[in-house]
Order: C-alpha cells, then structure tokens, then sequence
C-alpha cells in the first residue's frame, strides 16, 4: 500500500500550511444568498447573453451580468457594470461568468459585503455563503466539478454607488492560473468556453520546492487529479495522522475514476498528496479548496512520464 503525503504550501496565501483534505461541502444560503430573478429591476437577469459591450466611440451601457458571458477584464472584486467589456468565448479573455446571483435578507442591509481574502467577522456569513453558493453553480455550469490546478474561482460585488443604488447581486467567475512557478496566482488569458476547451492534465514536479508543473511529457513524481471542498466546520488543519485519514480518503476515491480504477485499486498503485489552494486564514470565507495528486516517491528512478489519466493505472 502506497504512503500518503502532504506537502507544506499554501498557495494562494503565500504562507506555510499543513495540506489535508475533506469531504465535499454543502450549500445553504440561509437567507444570505438567492436568485437574482426575485428582484430584476434592483439585480440583473440570469439570461444567458454574449453580445459584446458598447463600442469604446459609444456611451457605456450597464451590462446585464449573466452565466456564459466571457470578458476582456482581470479580476475586479468591486465591479461596475458600466466598465465589463464581453467578448465572444473564442476569443481571449480573461474570465468566464458560471452564475449571477443576488444578496438578500441581513446580507442585503448595510454596506457591501466584500470578498477579499482578509478575514472579516462582519461579512464571514455572507462571503462563506457566496463562495459556496458560486461553487455549486459552478459545478451545474460545467457539468463537473470547477477545481482544477490551473483555475481559480472569484466573486465580484458592486461598486459603492451601485449598491447604494439599490443593485445587490454578486458575479461568480472563473479564471484561469498561470502554469510558472513564479507566477502561481497570475490570471492569464485563455480562448474557449470552459464548457468546451477544459484544460488539459497537469503534472508536477511535487518532490521540489517550488512545485512547478511540467510537460506530462518529462518524467514526474506528481499529477493533479482533482480535487473538493472542505467542509465549514473545518478550521484547522489535523496534526496526527488519524486526523487526516478522512481526507486521504477522499482523495482516493476522487483518483479512481480520472486513473481508470475501481474506488479501491489507487491507493495499491500510487502515493496520494494534498494541498490547499489557500491558507486557513481564508477559510472562513468560503475557500477551503484542496487539491489531489498522485506521487510515485521521492526517488527519480520511480518517476513516470506522460500522463495517468484514464490508463488504468499502467505506468505508475
């Protein structure tokens, strides 16, 4: 039986973390969180729209914020809809809208919950259900589970004057990472809907520093292969290793069907590493993201190359 690893960085953060892994979380909006067709004069439409923004000669026009718009903007967590510039999917662009929903009830009142990564006693309620409502809507706009090693899930609110103005929805969007070990946290542009043109396998050079994926191509310790939710009761890490054997489970289970393999057969052909996406310091606002990898050891003569997915477990 393979031994299962956890490798000590926390990406997103920047900060050292113990890596584990849990079981998928739920959604529950609870009054935080809803359908932005409750209420569509003070939110916009969910339907779905691919039109590109006004030409730079013609007056902004407010976007009517949608699922399946792609855009030529960075992140931005408080957003205007008059500066959203769509273009088509097939074109570069930065982001990719997977839900549009709305703010309601304590949520709704007061100043705009915003969804930055510090901790925030006074919006925790509201950013923990956003970013699990946004997670699983994301998961029904794709078809599949959003995580993946090179994306990355954000949340745009409206600017200061829009709020006050009465707009209350908030904007989920994916990005997707750079591949450079220095760049880790770097949203680049990408061509394709990510219903259409998901990225490809992503291998890792797990037993350094740094963790840089490389070509499947070269040989490697290290393939991302999915990856879940924490639940909202988690809040540290475990430090012993019956602490971690729920989520090492997890990971398991999400291995067998990209290696191929019965739910039993991945722990018998490969080693299992965990990682967060982000420290446990943004836990409390909802990103609790873990990553899954396979490892075949710290020795370079048990290196493999190309990628594992869908073989069975031959190679390995």
């Amino acid at each position: 039986m393979w031994e299962e690893q956890v490798r000590p960085r926390g990406f997103r953060a920047g900060v050292t973390a113990l890596l584990l892994a849990a079981g998928l979380a739920t959604t529950s909006a609870c009054g935080i969180v809803g359908n932005p067709l409750a209420d569509r004069e003070a939110g916009p439409s969910a339907s779905a729209s691919a039109s590109p923004s006004a030409a730079p000669s013609e007056a902004a026009e407010p976007v009517e914020l949608a699922a399946g718009q792609c855009f030529d903007d960075n992140y931005i967590e408080l957003l205007a809809r008059t500066s959203v510039h769509l273009v088509d999917c097939a074109q570069q662009h930065f982001g990719e809208t997977v839900y549009v929903g709305r703010f309601v009830g304590d949520a709704a009142s007061g100043a705009a919950p915003t969804l930055s990564l510090e901790p925030n006693a006074q919006f925790a309620a509201a950013q923990n259900a956003a970013y699990l409502d946004c997670s699983a809507r994301a998961d029904a706009y794709l078809g599949h589970s959003w995580i993946h090693r090179l994306l990355t899930l954000q949340i745009s609110v409206p600017i200061a004057p829009s709020w006050s103005a009465g707009e209350r929805w908030y904007r989920c969007d994916l990005f997707q990472t750079s591949s450079q070990p220095d760049l880790l946290s770097a949203i680049v542009q990408r061509t394709g809907s990510l219903k259409t043109a998901w990225p490809g396998a992503v291998c890792i050079d797990e037993n350094v520093k740094a963790g840089p994926i490389v070509d499947c191509k070269v040989k490697h310790p290290s393939e991302f292969v999915g990856g879940f939710l924490l639940p909202a009761g988690v809040k540290k890490a475990p430090t012993t290793k019956k602490g971690s054997e729920p989520y090492f489970a997890k990971c398991w289970k999400i291995m067998a069907p990209y290696l191929g393999v019965a739910t039993s057969r991945p722990r018998y052909l490969v080693g299992v590493r965990l990682e967060y996406d982000y420290s446990e310091s943004a836990w409390a606002s909802g990103r609790r993201v873990v990553w899954c990898f396979t490892w075949t050891g710290n020795s370079s003569k048990s290196y493999v190359t190309g990628s594992a997915k869908g073989r069975k477990g031959k190679g390995l």
